[in-house]
C-alpha cells in the first residue's frame, strides 16, 4: 500500500486552503478600510496618521493647573475650549466654553481656524491626562494659535472642586 492511497487531500490542496485564507483576510481588511473612509462617521486617515510619529521633534504642549486656569476665567482672558463630543458638551461644560468636537475639528477645521490667532486657548477633555487634547494642542500650533494650553486635570477636576459649569449650549 502506498502512503498517498490514505491520504484524502493531495499537497496542492492542501496549500490552497492556507493560501484562500490570507486572500480573504487581505480583501476583507481592505474592504473594511475603504468602508471606513467613505462612511459618514469612519475615522479619516488624518485622523489615524496623527498618532504615527514623525521624524521631527514634536512641540510640547503648555499645561495649566485647574486653579491657575480659574483665575484666567474670572478675569475672562481665556477662552475654554472643549474637545469632548456634542452630547457630552451639552450636558454640560465650563461657563462660555467653545465647542470643538475632536473628530468634528480633524475632518473641518475651516471654522475655528477664523477665530483670533493670539487670544489664549484652554483645551480641555474629561479625562485627567488627554492623548486627544495634546493632539489638538498640537494641531492648532501648527495652524498658527499662538497661545494654546492644555487644562491640567480636565474637565473631571474642574468638576471636582465645584467650578462653573453651564448646561445645554449651541453649536
Amino acid at each position: 500500500m502506498s502512503a498517498s492511497r490514505f491520504s484524502l487531500t493531495s499537497k496542492s490542496e492542501r496549500l490552497r486552503t492556507p493560501s484562500r485564507i490570507v486572500i480573504l483576510c487581505i480583501g476583507s481588511l481592505f474592504v473594511g478600510i475603504l468602508v471606513n473612509q467613505f462612511h459618514g462617521q469612519g475615522i479619516r486617515w488624518r485622523i489615524l496618521l496623527l498618532s504615527v510619529p514623525t521624524g521631527s521633534k514634536q512641540t510640547e504642549v503648555a499645561h495649566v493647573s485647574v486653579d491657575s486656569a480659574f483665575t484666567l476665567f474670572t478675569q475672562s482672558s481665556a477662552v475654554f475650549v472643549d474637545i469632548r463630543l456634542r452630547e457630552d458638551f451639552e450636558i454640560d461644560h465650563i461657563q462660555g466654553a467653545l465647542p470643538l468636537p475632536l473628530f468634528d475639528f480633524f475632518t473641518n477645521p475651516a471654522p475655528f481656524k477664523r477665530k483670533n490667532r493670539d487670544a489664549t486657548y484652554i483645551l480641555y477633555d474629561f479625562e485627567r491626562h488627554s492623548k486627544k487634547v495634546r493632539l489638538t494642542a498640537r494641531q492648532l500650533s501648527k495652524y498658527g494659535f499662538k497661545k494654546v494650553i492644555v487644562l491640567h486635570g480636565g474637565f473631571a477636576e474642574w468638576l471636582e472642586r465645584s467650578l462653573p459649569v453651564e448646561s445645554g449650549g449651541e453649536f
